[in-house]
């Protein structure tokens, strides 16, 4: 209720029910068991976790990804919250503190990847921690719904130790829910020293990771977890902080906790291994816990033998992450010389997608690089894995270990069996960085709003919303807010700016106003002339940050018949964004271009993400209403570029004579995507001249070619 038509879409079926959210990462793995969104409020994601370790046990996965993702898309949360007084009016979570005064929202995803301790030992996977025990319970009637319970927490932290056999005493940190409230906390720090009923005293730090970054709502039970398993990878003890002073409401006396202020070693009896406790307990009455123990391997070291020849495999979805991915691996293993190049190779053939690289390393000067395509493979290559000659030989070449032929089979995309390569036992999979996705933008286009106590129909031109014009000069003025398509998918090093070309088309709408132009023929004077634009200088950049910004216009006729016009943030004095001069009445040329003769010279052929990947290593960061490249075809010296008007809601199109169209000639899309084909040229050629002589339309050909600077 409430929605307009466009938000009423197909899409929102799916995309806003909380149950495609799990759903739809089973749909892209293709994952076969139980799949569950959970929403216990603050707990979901431990709930989760709880939830997943039930599953293992009884044998309804064998593998589980269990977490928890919050995002706020709005300030729905802030208002509703701060309207319950549940916000710190210090924008901090000073938990355990006396200036406990509520909480500080947060986003964030976290998720981990679970397996039963056996499986997981015999399978040889990097373990980065052991549950010991885990629990769920509800508060059931209390004195308010959203009320914490003492004596529910009690119950299931008691009954998590005694199930799974768990002394308290064996506990040395508990990453506690701690919301920073006056009451909450007290509470589950009283519930915790019933719980643990030990004379014991002093032994167990106590910390919460909101005092860190807030609290992430569904996703802050993971982060307690994430908290807690690096913390026994460091072995060390990390601070809560925003802590002075003790909650009056809070004794530690006689207890078995103490508030850990500063990172300190994790100190443990010999041979005893780290166990911390993690607690999440949601708004919603429901509560978890769970117990994390450090994971002491049993298998003895290998000896890092990196003399041995290896086999390095990478693929990737494009050309420009596998480059990516093979610079960062490099890097990557420079810097981690103590790990065995074995199992590196080993854990990186576990992937296989289209762009594929292979690298082995021998004796020199065997040493060798292949890439591939795999979508572009041969018959001969298909031919070979269906063969059973074929596939004994492919076997006979992991066995002999015949690294070359091996690569060169799996670049051409040949399926490869690494088992064969690597023998008994395995190499041991480890931890490898990441694969780097490319940068993508997916925010929801945002309909322009109309200016304050200003009308809808009173605007001109998206460009030149309002005639501001006195007895001095004529004037248009225009508001931009940052969310306009143009600025919101320009951003350069971090900071929206306006795209040069902007200012062409104001220039020309401005004119157009000032001369009576119809719409319908906006780029002509009169038929057969047509509006020329030239001494085009563009000063300076014009960067819309938080607040609006108000830009201005300045139109002067000069004795030669032309007309000069001045974009600045002050109408009077300002220091000017752009400035040039228009020339009305030019006779109308056009120019033929040979292409069949330029699609001959230009046979390189460069991709929209290839060429967009290149512009974010720039730092320019072109979202999806100025990504209007398609291809590019390289040659010397020149390019020719195919652009589409990206098909973007809520973005004006060009003007082309229907009443429902809005009025862009010179549409900023396509201009700055004509440019953008520069990047073709590894070099931006300013012009020295624009025409105005047609509208753009959705779909154009460009040709440019490299004359000097």
């Amino acid at each position: 209720y409430g929605l307009t038509e466009q938000e009423v879409n197909e899409l929102r079926f799916t995309g806003t029910a909380s149950s495609i959210l799990s759903a739809r990462i089973a749909y892209l793995l293709n994952l076969k068991g139980p799949a569950l969104a959970i929403d216990t409020a603050c707990s979901s994601s431990l709930v989760a976790i709880a939830e997943a370790c039930n599953s293992l046990i009884l044998q309804t996965s064998d593998l589980a990804l269990a977490g928890g993702v919050y995002v706020m898309a709005g300030p729905g949360l802030h208002i509703m919250t701060s309207k319950a007084g549940m916000l710190s009016e210090d924008g901090r979570c000073f938990t355990f503190d006396q200036r406990a005064n509520g909480f500080v929202p947060g986003e964030g995803v976290g998720v981990v990847l679970l397996k039963r301790f056996s499986d997981a030992v015999r399978d040889g996977d990097p373990i980065h921690g052991v549950i010991r025990g885990w629990g769920i319970n509800q508060d059931g009637k209390t004195n308010g719904i959203t009320a914490p319970s003492a004596n529910a927490q009690v119950l299931l932290e008691k009954d998590v130790y005694e199930r799974f056999g768990i002394s308290p005493e064996t506990i040395t940190l508990v990453e506690t829910h701690g919301t920073a409230t006056k009451l909450g906390d007290p509470i589950e720090v009283e519930a915790l020293t019933k719980a643990f009923s030990t004379a014991k005293q002093k032994y167990c730090a106590l910390g919460s990771v909101k005092s860190n970054i807030g609290h992430l709502s569904a996703a802050a039970g993971i982060a307690g977890v994430i908290k807690a398993l690096l913390a026994l990878k460091h072995q060390m003890l990390p601070p809560t902080i925003h802590f002075a002073e003790l909650n009056e409401h809070i004794s530690l006396d006689n207890t078995p906790f103490y508030i850990n202020t500063q990172l300190q070693p994790w100190e443990v009896t010999a041979g005893k291994p780290r166990r911390a406790a993690v607690s999440s307990f949601g708004f919603s009455g429901t509560n978890a816990h769970l117990v994390i123990e450090e994971y002491i391997s049993e298998r003895e070291s290998v000896k890092n033998n990196n003399e041995l020849p290896c086999l390095f495999v990478l693929s990737a979805r494009s050309e420009q992450q596998l480059k990516s991915y093979a610079q960062e691996l490099k890097d990557w293993i420079t810097a981690h010389t103590q790990l065995a190049l074995v199992d590196m190779a080993f854990t990186l053939s576990q992937e296989i997608l289209l762009q594929r690289l292979s690298a082995f390393i021998g004796e020199q000067p065997s040493t060798g690089v292949y890439t591939g395509l795999i979508k572009n493979r041969s018959k001969d290559a298909s031919l070979f894995e269906t063969d059973e000659d074929g596939q004994a030989l492919l076997h006979l070449w992991c066995q002999q270990k015949k690294l070359a032929k091996v690569a060169q089979a799996w670049v051409s995309g040949l399926n490869v069996e690494w088992q064969l390569l690597y023998g008994e036992p395995l190499p041991h999979r480890i931890n490898l960085p990441t694969y780097p996705f490319a940068d993508e933008r997916y925010w929801l286009p945002i309909a322009p709003a109309p200016a304050p106590n200003t009308p809808h129909n009173s605007t001109l031109h998206p460009l030149i919303q309002h005639n501001t014009s006195d007895f001095f000069a004529m004037r248009f003025s225009s508001t931009f807010r940052g969310d306009e398509f143009f600025l919101a998918d320009h951003v350069v090093r971090g900071q929206r700016i306006m795209p040069g070309v902007v200012y062409l088309e104001m220039a020309r709408a401005a004119v157009a106003q000032a001369m009576r132009i119809p719409a319908a023929s906006a780029a002509f004077v009169e038929e057969g002339s047509m509006l020329r634009l030239s001494q085009i200088v563009w000063a300076g950049p014009l960067m819309v940050g938080a607040s609006p910004l108000t830009v201005h216009i300045t139109l002067t006729p000069q004795e030669n018949g032309t007309i000069s016009f001045v974009i600045s943030q002050d109408a009077v004095n300002g220091v000017p964004y752009a400035q040039g001069t228009v020339e009305p009445g030019i006779q109308s040329t056009v120019q033929h271009l040979d292409l069949p003769a330029i699609q001959s010279r230009c046979q390189r052929r460069i991709s929209a993400s290839e060429c967009y990947q290149r512009y974010r290593e720039l730092s320019i960061s072109y979202g999806p209403s100025l990504q209007g490249i398609e291809q590019l075809s390289v040659g010397e010296g020149e390019v020719l570029a195919r652009l589409r008007l990206p098909a973007t809601p809520g973005m004006a199109q060009p003007y082309t004579g229907g009443s429902t169209s809005l009025p862009y000639v010179l549409h900023p899309s396509m201009l700055d995507a004509a440019l953008q084909a520069c990047i073709g040229l590894q070099i931006v050629v300013p012009p020295e001249d624009r025409r105005d002589r047609a509208c753009c339309r959705s779909r154009h050909r460009v040709g440019m070619r490299y004359r000097g600077v």
